[in-house]
């Protein structure tokens, strides 16, 4: 090969070498001011922070969901119960017996919601059925009876017991049934009644 022939030769290669060594150029302005780009040249914006926000720990609670079970110590079959501004129960088996079985909590309202969100707030009766002492009243919830009625402030007038459309206030009566008719006698006055939060057995377990 002549040495005309081996100078063309390295000159060709010489320019490949000069043009595929070209680093590619990126303009961060463009990024922002929307300025067409090449479509040669590079378009990339990396952001990088080190704020000490980034080293903190997020937490995040799974919603309720009353279609799940959960499982835990709580009884499905329980309506627990507290006076309003009170801290939930932890462990059901400590909570002093505040807690009464579901078919005995009669306030149809408070249900709707307790199905839904697993825990309803509102001033609460419970019926003292008392016969030991001859007391027969619509009173504080008290702890350890459980089959007791308990009956809600937003139930007044809509929903009694359940076996009578007439009976939807709550009164203090000496014989069941323990609701009356919109005139009756002795109807409780809810505005003198405590306000409680009562939770179901599956949102505790939650």
């Amino acid at each position: 090969m002549s040495n005309w022939h081996k100078l063309r030769y390295s000159a060709f290669g010489l320019c490949i070498a000069l043009f595929a060594g070209q680093p590619a150029i990126a303009d961060d302005t463009e990024v922002f001011v929307g300025q067409t780009v090449d479509r040669d040249r590079a378009n990339v914006l990396f952001i990088m922070d080190t704020s000490g926000s980034m080293g903190a720990t997020v937490d995040w609670n799974v919603p309720y969901d009353a279609a799940r079970v959960y499982d835990g110590d709580c009884d499905p079959n329980r309506v627990y119960w507290i006076e309003d501004g009170d801290a939930p129960p932890i462990e059901c088996n400590n909570n002093d017996d505040a807690w009464v079985f579901t078919d005995a909590f009669i306030c149809q309202q408070g249900w709707n919601v307790l199905l839904a969100d697993g825990n309803y707030t509102d001033e609460m009766a419970m019926f003292e059925d008392d016969t030991k002492v001859d007391k027969r009243a619509w009173d504080k919830l008290q702890s350890g009876e459980y089959d007791w009625p308990v009956e809600c402030r937003a139930d007044d007038g809509r929903h009694g017991d359940g076996s009578n459309e007439l009976l939807v206030y709550a009164a203090d009566k000496e014989d069941a049934p323990f609701h009356s008719e919109p005139d009756g006698d002795n109807n409780v006055d809810w505005s003198g009644q405590v306000r409680y939060t009562v939770f179901t057995g599956n949102y505790l377990n939650y």
